[in-house]
């Protein structure tokens, strides 16, 4: 719940930190996983992807997100 988003969140900004990129993806993902109607999450791990010159792997979670909520037009918006 709220306090396991709360550690993940602390346990990120700790890792920005000390600069420890395999960490700060690995507890992104879990959030993703953990809230996956929370398109945040995948965002900040797209934004993650793209800061770290991994356009490819940014490039197909931006397409999930848009596919998995086609309704939501700022999705397709950010594909473009």
């Amino acid at each position: 719940g709220q306090d396991e988003l709360g550690v993940a969140i602390l346990k990120i900004r700790i890792y920005e930190a000390q600069k420890d990129l395999p960490a700060i993806e690995n507890e992104l993902k879990k959030l993703v996983e953990l809230y996956p109607k929370e398109t945040g999450f995948k965002q900040e791990l797209v934004k993650f992807y793209l800061s770290n010159k991994r356009p490819a792997e940014a490039e197909a979670l931006v397409r999930s997100i848009s596919s998995a909520d086609a309704d939501n037009a700022a999705a397709g918006l950010d594909v473009v």
